[in-house]
């Protein structure tokens, strides 16, 4: 019985462990009513052209999560065909403006 109490325990801090760094700063729902963003923030044109995209592909469940560093994970109910359109619609409003080159000459 002590052995099976270790094991449970190890088992939640295991799983604690791998939650926390896998948690995704963006989390988006697929349901067969559309998309809802359960954690973070999507730009509402954005939400509304992944749901367009989604129900034109008839994706009715899955998940679209988005780290802190702009990569998006896809479940597997999301066609890979739609992986780079997604991202592309999701990504749009969080790119981050890149300095400029001078045109200095040496």
């Amino acid at each position: 019985m002590p052995l099976l109490v270790a094991g449970v325990v190890i088992a939640l801090i295991v799983a604690l462990f791998y939650l926390n760094r896998t948690s995704a700063e963006t989390y988006i729902q697929i349901d067969p009513v559309g998309a809802r963003v359960r954690r973070g923030r999507v730009d509402p044109q954005a939400l509304a052209a992944t749901v367009d995209i989604l129900r034109a592909a008839r994706v009715t469940t899955g998940y679209i999560s988005i780290s802190s560093d702009n990569r998006v994970a896809f479940s597997w109910h999301v066609p890979p065909a739609l992986h780079q359109r997604l991202r592309n619609v999701l990504l749009r409003d969080r790119a981050i403006a890149m300095p400029r080159r001078s045109n200095q000459q040496a």
